[in-house]
This record gives structure tokens, C-alpha cells and sequence, in this order.
């Protein structure tokens, strides 16, 4: 019979986060086995990751792929939603990514309770990775955190799925948060080519891209109560933040608002987005970003219509000590607008 909720967890060479991270969303899968499959793809990890999930099928029922070669985070993800999955919905979560205790039960109770719509929304708590990371969490983490995701802790029906989107909760970029009809997955992703992690937006957010593209108008159902809890610092692909935040970031700003994200969300989303670049830039004008991170021409020539990239320039600009680079920047601008001014009167 084929399950409700597919739970689907990409790994890489984090066996140890990935053992507490099974303590702690395994027992509660036992406990709705008949509803629930968990599938872990292993994307090729040197470490002992298999050993981990071996040790682990004691705790809960699962099911475990191990990738030749290593695919990519995104490929990875995608191949676990379109073709291991078999339930009715999927629940992308990181190796990270802490249940809290009964929230499996939640999840389901809402699944049930909404079986018309294609997508729920998750809420979360927050805290960071290197000062509460803990050493075990059986049967679900409820342990120190930070803050919530969003401070509505009230279950609603959303007409809209867009009427979610705030700056407050990051645009709902996170993977963790939605729980999707595992058909819109094969639907969106079938016969799209492969392409590079981080080569473009919807290959550095695929949930949120596909979700912009297919779901944007669609009703939603919002547990309120967080369900998990996420530990910041600790991602996997920590050391692409620049490309990923300066360049891919925005462009989910721009697909959500492309497909009808309200103008006052955006603007409120866009002083978001650009904040956390700020920091990004600064490393960049000091030389501490390495050589993998994306120039300052390569910002602009991606975000340079959003006023609010140009006020993180700015202010990065002097954080670093480099008022140049701006002045530097506007003077290469009035240059070129001059140029086409030109051109086109004469």
C-alpha cells in the first residue's frame, strides 16, 4: 500500500549529525509505519554513513540508497522526491534537521485532515549549530533554541500559498518547510536537464522554484506549532554562500515576484535579501571571500535593478573601508548611460 508522507533525507559525509538526526524522527516513524516511509539517499559519502544507517534501522523502519558517484546536493534531492519516494507526499528534511517530539504525528494529523491540497506549510525553531548541537535526541529534540520561523503559532487555511511569504521567514526558501504532492515533483522536474548545483536559481533552490512556478496561487494549510528544529551554520553548502546568496538568492525574489508575489512582500522581501549580502560583500572587499566567490560586477549585473542591492553596496562598502568601490561603480554607470544616450539620439 503505497504511504502517506514520504520523509527523504539527502546526506553527504555528516554520519554523525545524521545519527542524532535518525534518533530523533526514526521512533516516531515506527510509530506510524503504516503510514509513513523514510528514505535516505547517500550521496556517495567517504565517511562511515552507511555503518550509521545500519545502527539505525533498530530505532525505526527505512530504506537506504547509495549513490556511485557523488550527484550533487540538488540532484540528489530531486532524485529522492521523483523516483525512490513512493508516498503520496514528500517531506524533504536535512541531516540536520531535528523533530521535535510528536511533531511526526502533527504532520500527518494535517495531511489527513487537508488531503485536497497539493501543499502544507511547516513552521520551525532556530538556533545555531556550533552552540547547541546536541549529543542525542531520542525520539525528537526539544531542546534550547532562538527563535521561530514564524511567530503565528495558530493553524490556518492559506487561500494563497504566496499570502506565506514574508521576510520574517525568509521567503520560505527553506526545503524543510513544505511538505508537496510528490506528483508536482515528477510533473515539474521530468525531462528538465541536469544541470550544475548553484548554476542558476532553480538549481540552488529547487523546492522553492518549482513551488513559485506551479503552487504560487494554490491554497495551503499552515501548522503553526514548529515541528522541528534547525541548526544554522551547519550547512552543507556553507562553502558556496556567496554564489548562493549574492546571485541565486535574489533570483527567488525575482521568480516569486514574476509570478505574482504582491509588490509591498516584495519590497519587504528584497530589504531581507539584501541584508544578508551585506556581510557576503564586505568579505569580498577585504579578499576574504577565496576565489570561488562571484566579483562585484557579477552582483550587479544580476541584482542591479533592486535599489535596495545598491544600499547594500553601499554600506558594505564602508564597512570594509573601500568608499572606492562605489564611487568606482557609479562612475563605470554615468559612463555607460552616457554611452547609450548617445547611441540612441544619434
Amino acid at each position: 500500500m503505497k504511504p502517506l508522507l514520504s520523509i527523504c533525507i539527502p546526506t553527504y559525509d555528516r554520519a554523525e549529525r545524521l545519527r542524532v538526526m535518525l534518533q530523533a524522527v526514526l521512533p516516531q516513524v515506527a510509530e506510524h509505519a503504516d503510514k509513513v516511509e523514510l528514505w535516505i539517499s547517500d550521496n556517495a559519502s567517504p565517511d562511515h554513513t552507511p555503518q550509521v544507517v545500519e545502527e539505525a534501522r533498530r530505532l525505526g523502519p527505512l530504506q537506504y540508497s547509495r549513490n556511485a558517484t557523488n550527484l550533487g546536493i540538488v540532484a540528489n534531492i530531486i532524485t529522492l522526491a521523483n523516483e525512490l519516494a513512493r508516498g503520496e507526499y514528500v517531506w524533504v528534511l536535512g541531516d540536520d534537521d531535528l523533530l521535535r517530539p510528536k511533531a511526526l504525528a502533527r504532520v500527518l494529523a494535517a495531511l489527513e485532515a487537508h488531503s485536497e491540497m497539493e501543499i502544507l506549510n511547516l513552521n520551525f525553531r532556530y538556533t545555531l549549530f556550533e552552540a547547541q548541537w546536541p549529543d542525542q535526541a531520542s525520539g525528537g529534540y526539544d531542546g534550547p533554541f532562538d527563535g521561530l520561523g514564524n511567530p503565528e503559532l495558530s493553524d490556518r487555511v492559506v487561500e494563497q500559498w504566496y499570502e506565506l511569504v514574508s521576510a520574517q521567514n525568509s521567503m520560505c526558501g527553506q526545503v524543510y518547510v513544505h511538505v508537496v504532492r510528490r506528483s508536482v515533483w515528477q510533473n515539474y522536474w521530468q525531462g528538465r536537464p541536469r544541470q550544475q548545483d548553484f548554476s542558476d536559481t532553480r538549481w540552488s533552490y529547487p523546492h522553492s522554484y518549482m513551488i513559485a512556478e506551479t503552487l504560487m496561487h494554490s491554497p495551503s494549510f499552515y501548522v503553526g506549532e514548529p515541528v522541528l528544529t534547525i541548526f544554522n551554520g551547519g550547512e552543507s553548502w556553507r562553502h558556496k554562500r556567496h554564489v548562493a546568496v549574492l546571485l541565486r538568492y535574489p533570483g527567488l525574489l525575482r521568480v516569486l515576484q514574476r509570478n505574482g508575489l504582491p509588490e509591498r512582500q516584495v519590497r519587504d522581501c528584497a530589504q531581507m535579501v539584501f541584508s544578508y549580502c551585506e556581510p557576503l560583500l564586505v568579505e569580498i572587499m577585504r579578499g576574504e571571500a577565496g576565489k570561488e566567490a562571484p566579483g562585484i560586477g557579477s552582483y550587479l549585473r544580476t541584482n542591479w535593478r533592486f535599489a535596495e542591492a545598491w544600499h547594500a553596496l553601499a554600506r558594505a562598502s564602508h564597512t570594509a573601508g573601500s568608499p572606492w568601490v562605489l564611487s568606482s561603480l557609479f562612475s563605470a554607470v554615468s559612463r555607460l548611460s552616457g554611452k547609450l544616450t548617445s547611441a540612441m539620439s544619434g
